[in-house]
């Protein structure tokens, strides 16, 4: 599935075009070092994986983005994925907005309809170094998952490298032994200009959940 056109913007379809399939080439490089290496974590994590989409004023898909389960009809994303004049969705169940924390860029959804079967555990225990694990709708592919390694951290946020790239905000980042140590939020540039994904802290997120 591809998000929308803003067919008022004028853009080369050519460059649309490279710019994707040199962005599938990354997603599928990443994708085949997990089927290689992540097997097991992939079988842990997908369970809470939740592809949304949000819907536009007329009925149409605008974008996507990922969210986490985080109770059985409840599911985590990223702020930022929220827009005034659409609706975020998932199987075509409109989503309920709990709560938010704009500064921390977290939302909780509620569906009303949805009955997720199990619910992932939290821990705040992360290290340089570790290998992570992302599930999430990266490109709108629905359910990918890609692995990674924490470059550093601060209170912030958690760095890991390589970074991640459209409709995976909001998913869940994972250690090996299938625990949340947060969620993606977006790339950012280090002090050597290399792109490294950001994810908000598990400590940040169960203090929003209380």
């Amino acid at each position: 599935m591809v998000s929308k056109v803003n067919l008022q913007r004028k853009e080369n379809p050519v460059c649309r075009k490279i710019f994707f399939l040199l962005c599938l080439s990354f997603l599928l490089s990443l994708y085949g070092h997990a089927n290689a290496a992540g097997a097991k974590e992939a079988l842990m994590i997908k369970e809470y994986y939740v592809p949304l989409v949000t819907i536009d004023k007329d009925g149409d898909i605008a974008s996507g983005g990922s969210g986490l389960v985080v109770d059985h009809n409840r599911v985590l994303t990223c702020f930022h994925l929220l827009k005034y004049d659409q609706y975020t969705t998932y199987e075509n169940q409109k989503a309920n907005v709990i709560k938010v924390d704009t500064f921390h860029d977290l939302a909780l959804l509620e569906f009303s309809e949805a009955n997720f079967s199990k619910i992932p555990t939290f821990t705040k225990s992360v290290e340089v170094g570790e290998d992570i694990y992302v599930y999430s709708n990266a490109l709108l592919l629905d359910g990918v998952m890609t692995p990674h390694n924490v470059a550093k951290k601060d209170k912030k946020y958690i760095y890991f490298f390589p970074q991640l790239i459209h409709g995976a905000s909001g998913a869940g980042v994972f250690n090996h032994n299938g625990e949340v140590i947060g969620i993606f939020k977006g790339s950012r540039q280090d002090e050597d200009n290399q792109g490294l994904g950001a994810a908000i802290p598990a400590k940040i997120i169960i203090k929003f959940l209380k």
